[in-house]
């Protein structure tokens, strides 16, 4: 909830986002960028086109189960 509170406090209630969870680390590329569409697929339940890129798509698994999607 604070969170929550602090984005809608700073931005807007517009992007106050449904779910927060914690998640050990962010997928990133073998090139050391973070990969937002790959969690924004994950979050959001889509496939992710670009999980042979990742340098730690194990973590994507992490964030569908942390969202209540299943794995695998």
């Amino acid at each position: 909830h604070r969170i929550k509170r602090a984005v809608r406090d700073r931005a807007s209630a517009d992007h106050v986002p449904a779910v927060v969870v914690s998640v050990p680390e962010l997928p990133v590329t073998v090139n050391g960028k973070r990969s937002e569409r790959a969690a924004r697929d994950a979050v959001n339940g889509r496939p992710i086109a670009n999980r042979a890129i990742l340098r730690n798509p194990e973590i994507l698994d992490v964030i569908l189960a942390n969202v209540g999607f299943r794995v695998g």
